[in-house]
């Protein structure tokens, strides 16, 4: 997500989508949309639990602070594991210190749904700052940024990233021992992985 910027610096998250849709406020929405807590916000912070995110596609009206203290209250009491949205939030101060959610957003602001509800369905896929999200799929996120991984290759994906890092270790120490630039081995090739895992296997012989 390139417009979704860390909010709670320092805070990560690794974890399952649930998502929340928007409509643009329009006065005669509210009537259908605010069910009291049967309203798709209330329905999707209930979808929450350990090991999840919320992710809350706004069409990127990134002045609109969609949440704050009193809805977030409930997915921190859920132990959700934070929030994503491509519009802002209000009361982060409490958000990020009270209830230790990592939240990820346009920005801050004060400036609520205006007239009508803007929350529409549940668990459905979405668009957050134009990057589809289903729901399940898994959301990697920290100071560098979002990025969304779908569910069906998300232990390949992984296990890619494992041994990157690994392999990233492993050419930081050839350069080191030869006293070169990282060039000569970075970025790796297919030929710098296998030798990698040909020294794995004889260390594990």
């Amino acid at each position: 997500m390139k417009n979704v910027k860390p909010l709670t610096s320092g805070r990560k998250i690794a974890a399952r989508a649930r998502t929340l849709s928007f409509l643009p406020p329009r006065p005669d929405t509210a009537a259908v949309l605010r069910r009291g807590e049967d309203s798709p916000e209330f329905a999707a912070m209930e979808s929450c639990g350990p090991g999840d995110v919320l992710v809350v596609d706004c069409n990127r009206m990134s002045q609109l602070g969609i949440l704050g203290n009193m809805k977030t209250r409930r997915l921190w009491a859920r132990r959700g594991t934070g929030l994503i949205t491509d519009a802002s939030v209000r009361d982060l101060d409490k958000i990020r210190d009270e209830y230790g959610l990592a939240v990820f957003g346009a920005g801050r602001s004060a400036i609520t749904g205006l007239e009508g509800s803007p929350f529409h369905q549940v668990n459905v896929p979405i668009s957050c700052d134009g990057v589809l999200v289903m729901p399940g799929d898994l959301i990697v996120a920290d100071d560098d940024g979002v990025v969304v991984i779908p569910q069906q290759l998300a232990e390949q994906v992984i296990d890619w990233i494992e041994e990157h890092d690994q392999v990233e270790d492993f050419i930081a120490r050839l350069v080191d021992e030869e006293n070169c630039s990282p060039g000569r081995f970075y970025p790796p090739s297919e030929d710098m992985r296998q030798r990698f895992r040909d020294e794995q296997a004889k260390k594990s012989e």
